[in-house]
Parts: C-alpha cells; structure tokens; sequence
C-alpha cells in the first residue's frame, strides 16, 4: 500500500461509525480532521465552516484566540502545493542509502508537500521559530506565501509590488503577522504526527502565551504536556533598562494524543542505602510532608505519636502529612517512619527500594544544566568561526530526542536554522546504538551581507546547516564504534 493510501485507510478508519455511541463518534471524527472547531470540548459552526473554505461573520464573541488574518490563514492550508522536491546528489553525503534529508525551501509549501508520504510517521517534531522580537523575519502583507514569493522578498529575486519590511512592534499587526504564519504551519505539522507523536516548540515570552493559545487549537488543550522553563542564559545581564535580566525561554510540548508520555530519567540510586542492615533492603529517608492547608484537605491534617518515645509530632498548617491517618497508622506499626531523636524535630519516611516499582522517574520542567552560550561554542568548535548566531545547544534537543523517541522513528524540525535537530539526533544514536532519521527543513534565507559566513562562502542559512550535518557526523563518528552507521543524510531543494 502506497503513502497515499495509507493516509487514505487512516482517514477512512477514523470516520468509522461501528460504535454505539453514535454522536461520541461523530464527534471523535470530527475533532480528528478538524481539531481547529472545537473549543471547550463543543463544535464551533463558524470555525468548521471556516475549515471548510467558507466566510464566517467574524462579530461574535466566543472564547478562544482570534487575530486578524486568522480566516484567510486556515483557508490558506487548503491551497495545494505547486512545489517540488528536487534532488541534488552531488552535495549529498551516502545519497543512494541515506533515509536523512535536509531540504531547503519554503517550510509551508514543503509540509504540504510531505503530507503523502509523512502522513501520520513522524514521532517527533522539534521547531525553534522566529520569536518575533520585532526584526528576526521578514514577511510580506500576503502572509499566504509561495516560494518564488519568500525569494522576491527576502531579496534574492527581482519583483515588484511586495512591500518589503521586517515585522516591527510599531506594526498594526505585529502579532497577526506571525500568528499568521505559524498557523497553517502548526496545524499541517500534526498531520504527520504519529499516534504516540510529540510536538516540542522553542520560544521566549514575546509570544510564548499566543503560541499556547494557537497550540490548544491545533492539537486540542487536553493535549498538552509540559511547559518547560529553560534557563538558557548562563550568567545575568546587566545591561537591562529594567535591570531585569530574562535568563530563560520556554518549551512547550503538545502529544498528537491524550496520554503519551515522556521516557523519564534515571533514579539517583547512591541515596539508597541500608546502615541498620535492615532485612527489607536498601532505602532512602524522605519527607512525610503533603502538599495541602488543613482547609484543603482536613484528613491531613493530625497528630501521630512515636511509639517509642511518646513524643508527638503535627504537621505544618500549610502542607498537612503526605498520608491519611489509617495509612500513616500503617506505616508507623511497619517501622517504616524515621522518628527523630528530639521532640521538635520532623519524622521522616523509610522508603525501600524494593517498594519503587519504577527504574525512572519524571524529568523536571525546569531545565538549568544546558545553556545558549553552550550552542555558540559548538557551532565555533566545528566551523572554526561563528557561523550562527543564537543556535540552540544539541544537549537540549539530544534530550527531547532521547524521551520521546526509540528505534527506526523519524523527527522532523522545518525551522532547522543551522540544523542543531539532526546534529542531536546523531549524538542520541551514537549514545544508544539507535537508527532514528530526521527531515530538517530550511527557509532560503541569505546570510547577513557581509558576515563572516557570506565571506567564507555560506549564501545562505541552509548552506551552513548543511555543513554542519556533514562536520557534525564525521565529529560523532570518531568518538563512536566503527560498525555503527551513521546514515548521513540526503539533500534536497524546493
């Protein structure tokens, strides 16, 4: 069965009707093919018939996120691709066996390009997109962009009648703008998640709220996941006018469906021990404390006594206990709390080891070990200059790719920049001996005139990000076992 077909048999298993719960059905095919119309768990006829290619009078309120330009950006999904992907061996690495792929190319007209033979088969999306800090993309009043456009106005072509402008804050549309654009992008992006797929966007506060938004619209709010806090700047800025220095950005994850989860992390299995020799094994000593006011949860909230002693202990008004008085009782009379000697002191529990059914625990939402400044230092490692400016570490990505994803699946990044995604990806697969395959995708956008990477002979951002594939594979290769295969990856124009 061809890509095509398949993606046909997808839809066609999705409408089926087989169930009783006819309306449940209807419903569930519907928030499938066209999660954009349903808000707060109800259809939304206006933004279906929207979906539909339909006008809609736009002057009622409801809630959810508008801008202006929304209408005309859902309509634009439906306008088919006139693109196509040219091969181009002769600046491919292992053309012929490579299932990698770096394409450079208008990002909207690629996803739709990829809709036939992607459909549904990508684990991971990574995308780091423009921030919209007021001059990172250029962007033409038609925001319903095809290729040869993005080429005229990004300069690289000659043409009339496209008003060029980077998209400042003093614009009537600042937020439209870019709204506009990430739009269609996001909602043709879910199409080629998996079932168990994740979808990981990079993004500062600027339009971190209006990105949420978008993303519970696309994906469906019970679809989030996580909001990571990635303190991303390693030492404070002092040249603040508010001398407030931002030192994070943000991830934010979305599933394809409820209830994918992430790998997890290792325990720390050094706090496990056992100095009392007890016959139940190693253990650890952590707090009994809970998380609720006594006005919360008034069941946490009472006296336990150490038999030994007869010293009794409350908790504190604002945490109550971790446990319920009859399990409390239970654990006491096991000899699994750790009474303290004195009697203002806190008792504590006596975890095993034997009782943690889990070898992983969940990964926190706070990243803090990984920073920018570590991302600038590898891309001058490997080009010898600063070829790019900003570009995301591959320990950040690296560790997306390590949670969400195993053997043989694809991750897929169409706002690739200097390709930090698939660098990650061959770190990941040489740390596990895995075959994951990456799609990377990347505007045509010239380099800086005059840049240190327009004079040692990158035109454009995707020739740096080529580059660094090819430099980035034969780093890993060196450090790795001769018999793994790195599958280097194909290039491909639009």
């Amino acid at each position: 069965m061809s890509g095509e077909d398949e993606a046909r048999q997808g839809v066609v298993d999705r409408m089926s009707l087989a169930s009783a719960d006819l309306l449940g059905d209807r419903l569930d095919a519907l928030r499938e093919l066209f999660p954009e119309a349903l808000t707060e768990g109800k259809v939304d006829l206006e933004r279906l018939r929207v979906a539909l290619g339909g006008q809609v009078d736009e002057g009622r309120e409801r809630y959810g996120l508008t801008w202006a330009g929304k209408a005309e950006a859902m309509r634009c999904i439906q306008v088919p691709s006139t693109g196509t992907l040219l091969p181009v061996p002769a600046e491919s690495v292992d053309f012929d066996t490579s299932e990698n792929v770096f394409i450079e190319g208008d990002n909207l007209e690629v996803l739709k390009l990829l809709q036939k033979s992607y459909y549904g088969k990508v684990k991971l999306i990574y995308i780091d997109p423009p921030y919209n800090t007021g001059n990172e993309f250029i962007y033409p009043d038609n925001f319903r962009e095809g290729l040869q456009d993005y080429l005229r106005y990004s300069g690289q072509v000659d043409g009339e009648g496209i008003k060029l402008s980077t998209n400042t804050e003093t614009d009537g549309r600042f937020h439209s703008k870019w709204l506009s654009m990430m739009w269609p992008r996001l909602f043709l992006a879910r199409n080629l998640l998996r079932d168990d797929g994740f979808l990981c966007a990079s993004i500062s506060d600027h339009e971190c709220a209006a990105l949420r938004f978008v993303l519970n619209e696309v994906f469906g709010e019970e679809n989030f996941v996580a909001q990571f806090v990635w303190k991303s700047r390693q030492f404070p800025d002092d040249r603040t006018l508010t001398h407030v220095s931002v030192d994070h950005e943000y991830l934010l994850v979305y599933a394809r469906r409820n209830g994918t989860a992430f790998l997890g992390v290792g325990r720390d299995e050094s706090k496990f021990a056992n100095p009392d020799e007890d016959p139940r094994g190693p253990w650890m000593s952590r707090s009994l404390l809970g998380l609720a006011t006594k006005e919360q949860r008034p069941n946490l909230h009472y006296t336990i006594e150490d038999p030994a002693t007869g010293y009794k202990y409350d908790p504190p008004p604002e945490t109550g206990w971790r446990y319920a008085k009859e399990k409390m009782a239970r654990l006491i009379e096991n000899g699994c709390v750790l009474f303290p000697k004195k009697a203002d002191g806190r008792p504590r529990e006596k975890k095993f080891r034997r009782d943690i059914t889990s070898s992983l625990r969940s990964i926190p939402s706070i990243i803090t070990d990984v920073h920018t400044s570590h991302g600038t230092k590898e891309i001058r490692e490997l080009f010898g200059f600063q070829a790019f400016d900003f570009p995301k570490p591959t320990e950040l990505v690296r560790t997306l790719v390590e949670q969400t994803t195993s053997d043989d699946d694809l991750i897929l990044d169409f706002f690739a920049g200097s390709a930090t995604t698939g660098h990650a990806v061959y770190l990941q697969n040489a740390r596990d001996g895995l075959r994951r395959r990456f799609v990377c995708v990347q505007l045509p956008e010239p380099t800086s005139a005059g840049s240190e990477a327009e004079q040692r002979g990158f035109p454009t951002i995707g020739a740096i990000g080529r580059e660094r594939l090819r430099l980035a594979a034969q780093t890993v290769a060196k450090g790795i076992a001769e018999s793994l295969d790195l599958n280097h990856g194909g290039i491909a124009d639009l």
